[in-house]
């Protein structure tokens, strides 16, 4: 894949497997659980909503390998009360993607995404499915941004104000409130950054979640 073909892909599979084995293990687990999120009015089960949390501590490696088993068993075994009672196939579906998403091998977890994007396209058609495409497209730029080039930030402007720049990053990253990253963006712009690319990415419309580039830039994340 080129960059020219990167920024212009409609499809997010190709994509994604550019950024296997380039993209580090934890991006690419953020973007899965951020994209299984967007699903959570379908986690009916609090085991499901635990395990995604979990998946999600260890990607930032707060949490132990064998603390994302026992998460993986208690998604898996949520998802199977649900097959077994023939609920909503969506619901059901859904829970089998968190339970992947609790893997440790990242590209089983990736496995997760597909079927979520099918969660999100029920009952199937063309269209809903195109949607559910267009949402992995807008978190593939969010979280990795064009990785055929790299972007930098002065340290002067993470030292100014007393660090104020990444304690208000970090704040947003641990709150998730990444509602305030226009106000990131006012204090970059105050640090004395004038990276046209970093601002407009924190003034963007749509949601941003945890991986999101620019905050990743600024806590010197992976």
């Amino acid at each position: 894949m080129t960059e020219a073909e990167w920024l212009a892909c409609p499809d997010p599979t190709p994509m994604l497997e550019f950024l296997r084995g380039k993209a580090s293990d934890r991006k690419l687990r953020l973007f899965g659980c951020a994209y299984c999120r967007w699903l959570w009015n379908l986690l009916t089960d609090k085991y499901s909503r635990k395990a995604l949390a979990v998946a999600e501590r260890y990607a930032d490696a707060e949490v132990s390998a064998e603390k994302l088993e026992f998460a993986w068993g208690d998604a898996r075994r949520a998802a199977q009360v649900v097959f077994r009672q023939e609920r909503q196939t969506a619901e059901g579906t859904a829970m089998w993607a968190v339970a992947m998403m609790c893997e440790a091998n990242i590209a089983s977890a990736l496995g997760a995404v597909d079927l979520a994007a099918r969660c999100k396209a029920y009952p199937f058609d063309s269209s809903s499915w195109a949607d559910a495409q267009k949402d992995q497209l807008f978190l593939l730029h969010d979280i990795f941004d064009n990785p055929f080039r790299s972007v930098s930030l002065n340290p002067s402007c993470l030292a100014w104000n007393d660090g104020a720049v990444p304690k208000l990053a970090q704040a947003i990253y641990d709150d998730r409130a990444f509602d305030r990253l226009p106000l990131l963006a006012d204090a970059l712009e105050e640090a004395g950054c004038d990276n046209q690319e970093i601002l407009d990415h924190c003034r963007s419309t749509g949601e941003h979640v945890r991986g999101c580039w620019v905050v990743d830039l600024i806590l010197g994340k992976s």
